[in-house]
């Protein structure tokens, strides 16, 4: 099923490990997932299809067995649809990315959803052309978090809570801005009719110099 959400892990460490994933709908945290486990873990990656009330969203977390060197393709059953946010933790190294779609009048788009890293204490970012674009900020940490967002309509005061995160929707084509931003993680989300696309936000490369403009 292409428009089922599929995770897809590889473990790029020694050997192999055991993964933890919580599934966390907009307005829960964390916490609230890991606190909340599926009824059966998978012991194995084909056996995590595990299944979340399909009506209403619930922040819920199962934990799947990695083979090193191995891609695990897990889809996540049973979810309702939604805002997420996806939280992946083990003791090895990963790479992985979680596939998205949306269904419109011309047919089914689906998009690849890659991990955010952490960003230092500011952020730029300018937003695509699309009919609906969403700025998605993650806090990783147990404490709430205050970001400022400074866009076209001047600036915007927004609270993360602890180990949540916060949607907001910011106008196409315009330049934003974010302060305190230092440890958390962020997105864009495009959509347009029966279309979807996704950029994480990434901090500068470890090499990187500032460059200078004349004007």
């Amino acid at each position: 099923d292409d428009t089922m959400p599929t995770l897809r892990l590889l473990t790029t460490g020694a050997g192999p490990t055991r993964a933890t994933v919580a599934i966390i709908p907009d307005g829960a945290t964390l916490g609230e997932a890991l606190a909340n486990p599926r009824a059966e873990a998978a012991d194995t990656a084909t056996d995590a299809h595990a299944e979340a009330p399909p009506t209403e969203p619930t922040a819920t977390s199962f934990s799947v067995s990695l083979s090193q060197g191995a891609v695990a393709e897990l889809p996540i059953e049973g979810i309702a649809p939604g805002e997420y946010t996806v939280v992946v933790t083990a003791d090895e190294p990963l790479v992985g990315a979680l596939r998205g779609s949306v269904t419109g009048p011309g047919g089914t788009d689906f998009a690849w959803f890659s991990p955010a890293g952490s960003l230092g204490d500011r952020a730029v970012v300018a937003t695509p052309d699309a009919d609906s674009v969403v700025l998605a900020i993650a806090n990783p940490g147990d404490a709430d978090r205050t970001v400022t967002l400074t866009g076209p309509d001047g600036d915007a005061e927004l609270v993360v809570p602890g180990g949540g995160s916060v949607l907001v929707e910011v106008e196409g084509r315009s330049d934003y801005s974010l302060a305190g931003m230092n440890g958390l993680r962020a997105a864009l989300r495009a959509d347009g009719d029966g279309l979807v696309a996704q950029t994480p936000l990434q901090p500068p490369a470890p090499l990187a110099t500032p460059v200078r403009v004349h004007v």
